[in-house]
C-alpha cells in the first residue's frame, strides 16, 4: 500500500468485513430527512463557454415504481441509492427517443447542475437504438461533454470523493455511500461517463484538497484500471490530498462470475450477511451516526 502516488491501495482482500445490516425496500434510508419528499432543483444550463450540442430532455423526479424496477432489474436489495441521488440533484427522469421504437422511451438520467455530461439508460434496461442502426445500453445527451466528471460542480467542502465509471455506478456508489454509514456530508460522489475519457480540464479544480477512491473497473481488458491511473495523474496534478483505489479483484458473484464493477458489487449487498468487502475501509472520518 502506497500513500503517495505509487501503486493503487486495494481493500477488497482485507480482513474487517463488517456486520450484518437490515435493509427494507419501502423504508428506503431510514435516516431523518432521507424517506421525505425529495427537494429537487431543475438543473441549470452549462455554466461553461463550451456551447455543446445537447439532447437532454425535460427532466422530472424518477417515481417508485421506475426506483424500484431500476434496483430490482440490477439484483440490489434497495433502491435508496436512487432516492439519495434523486435528492441530491444528480438522477431525474426523462424520455429520450429511441430509433426502434420511434417514440420516446422512459430512462433515467444523471446529469448535474451544470448539464455539461448527462447519460441517459432505459428504465427497461433494453438496449437504446440510434439512427445509423448501433445499439448501446447508454445514450450520452451532450455532445463532447463525457469528459465532464458528473456531480464534480457540486463536491463543494466535502473530503473525500468517491469517482465512479459509468451510470450504474454512481447509482451502486450511493447505495454503498448509505449501506456502510458513510456521512454525505464528508463523502461526495462524481462519475466519469467513459474509461476512455480524461477528465474535463475545467473541472479538475474541484477535486483540490480531496482525498479521492476511484472504483477501479475489474475488465479483463484493462480499460479499467487504465483509466483510473490516467484519473489518477489528472486529479493529483490538480492538487489532490490522495487518490486511491477500491479493486474487485477477488470478489466473485454468485454465478461463479468474477465481480467488475460498483453495480455488480451492490448486488452481493445482503442484510443478512456480511459484505465482500468495504469500499469505504480505511477513510479517517467519523460514520454517520
Amino acid at each position: 500500500m502506497d500513500e503517495g502516488r505509487g501503486p493503487f491501495r486495494c481493500i477488497a482482500d482485507q480482513e474487517g468485513k463488517g456486520g450484518a445490516h437490515s435493509r427494507r425496500i419501502f423504508e428506503l434510508v431510514g435516516k431523518p430527512g432521507y424517506g421525505a419528499q425529495p427537494i429537487l432543483a431543475t438543473p441549470r444550463a452549462q455554466t461553461s463557454s463550451v456551447k455543446a450540442k445537447s439532447r437532454i430532455p425535460e427532466l422530472r423526479p424518477l417515481n417508485v415504481a421506475e426506483m424500484a424496477e431500476t434496483a430490482h432489474l440490477r439484483g440490489w436489495p434497495t433502491f435508496a441509492g436512487l432516492e439519495i441521488l434523486t435528492r441530491e440533484g444528480l438522477l431525474w427522469g426523462g424520455n429520450v427517443y429511441d430509433h426502434a421504437s420511434k417514440a420516446p422511451e422512459p430512462a433515467w438520467i444523471i446529469v448535474d447542475e451544470t448539464r455539461r455530461n448527462a447519460e441517459a439508460r432505459r428504465i427497461d434496461r433494453e438496449e437504446w437504438t440510434f439512427a445509423d442502426g448501433h445499439r448501446a445500453k447508454s445514450n450520452a445527451l451532450v455532445a463532447g461533454g463525457r469528459g465532464w466528471p458528473i456531480g464534480a460542480s457540486q463536491i463543494g467542502s466535502r473530503p473525500i470523493v468517491l469517482l465512479a465509471e459509468g451510470g450504474p455506478d454512481l447509482l451502486a456508489a450511493a447505495l454503498v455511500r448509505w449501506w456502510e454509514d458513510m456521512d454525505p456530508e464528508h463523502v461526495a460522489l462524481a462519475c466519469m461517463t467513459g474509461a476512455g475519457n480524461a477528465i474535463d480540464p475545467e473541472a479538475l479544480p474541484f477535486f483540490a484538497g480531496k482525498h479521492i477512491r476511484i472504483a477501479i473497473h475489474a475488465e479483463e481488458s484493462g480499460k479499467g484500471r487504465e483509466a483510473a491511473l490516467k484519473w489518477k495523474d489528472q486529479l493529483y496534478g490538480a492538487g489532490a490530498s490522495l487518490v486511491d483505489g477500491f479493486d474487485f479483484n477477488g470478489i466473485t458473484l454468485p454465478t461463479g462470475k468474477p465481480c467488475k464493477d460498483l453495480a455488480d458489487y451492490a448486488s452481493l449487498l445482503d442484510g443478512e450477511k456480511a459484505d465482500p468487502a468495504k469500499v469505504f475501509e480505511g477513510f479517517p472520518f467519523a460514520q454517520a451516526t
